[in-house]
């Protein structure tokens, strides 16, 4: 396929996500519990977390994210980092430690390799 390409002088940019499955990042520890069902970002009025955990957005305008009600804010997990239920902290530590999920600040999430092959 890139010998037909490169025959027809056209260039291709070559992409992959960092894992199998881009967005993903290996979860390790928990951050924050919250009450909504996502383990790598919450929305609501009531989240909060510890910056060293967690992006803590209270103004989701600045980032261009909806906000379908007044003092609407968003927290997303850093690193291996994810939010559980209070109430079922150990619970979910059992059962996703280890795991790949969705949706979080890492590098793993953030870098996307390319690569841009003209031809000669």
């Amino acid at each position: 396929m890139l010998q037909t390409a490169a025959a027809q002088g056209r260039q291709v940019i070559v992409t992959h996500g960092p894992r199998l499955d881009p967005g993903t990042a290996r979860q390790r520890d928990q951050g924050r519990k919250d009450t909504s069902a996502n383990l790598r970002y919450k929305s609501g009025s009531n989240i909060g977390g510890d910056p060293r955990q967690v992006l803590w957005i209270q103004n989701p305008a600045e980032y261009q994210l909806p906000e379908e009600f007044k003092g609407m804010h968003y927290v997303i997990a850093k690193e291996d980092f994810y939010l559980t239920y209070p109430t079922k902290a150990e619970e979910y530590r059992k059962r996703y430690e280890g795991t790949f999920q969705h949706g979080g600040v890492s590098m793993e999430e953030m870098i996307l390799p390319v690569a841009v092959m003209t031809p000669k």
